[in-house]
């Protein structure tokens, strides 16, 4: 391996090296998931309003991922779990949740906690508490 950082001991020029992954991986999550690209806005302000949202969008989900998650769910996986996590109102109090990937719901629900993130008919009350206790996971 080849540097030209003179002052880094070894080590840390093959952890620099190794983590270069996480660039490439973010570069791939922003032009793909996040739809970065291609951009059909012509205005300057929406062109970089676009991009400052896809960027925040990219730091929110490292936040999850590192600080929440401590890297036991990657970036693909909250990502999908995002976008398949639905609840539909079925009565006044009664919502059916229509969540697909039960893989990921199981690694969420044994990080967080939420018991009944998987159940299959949850109250309004059960719902509300999924919302107030994702809030309040500690980074």
């Amino acid at each position: 391996m080849v540097t030209s950082e003179l002052d880094m001991d070894p080590l840390q020029v093959y952890q620099t090296y190794h983590s270069l992954w996480k660039i490439e991986e973010s570069f791939r999550i922003t032009k793909s998931y996040l739809d970065a690209r291609p951009v059909y806005a012509h205005k300057k302000e929406t062109i970089y309003g676009h991009f400052l949202i896809c960027y925040l969008s990219l730091f929110l989900l490292r936040v999850l991922e590192i600080k929440v998650f401590k890297n036991e769910i990657n970036s693909y996986d909250l990502i999908h779990f995002t976008r398949d996590f639905r609840v539909v109102k079925v009565e006044k109090d009664s919502y059916i949740n229509i969540s697909r990937n039960q893989d990921v719901n199981e690694k969420v629900k044994k990080l967080t906690g939420l018991t009944n993130l998987d159940a299959l008919y949850l109250s309004e009350k059960e719902v509300e508490n999924f919302f107030k206790n994702c809030m309040l996971l500690d980074p």
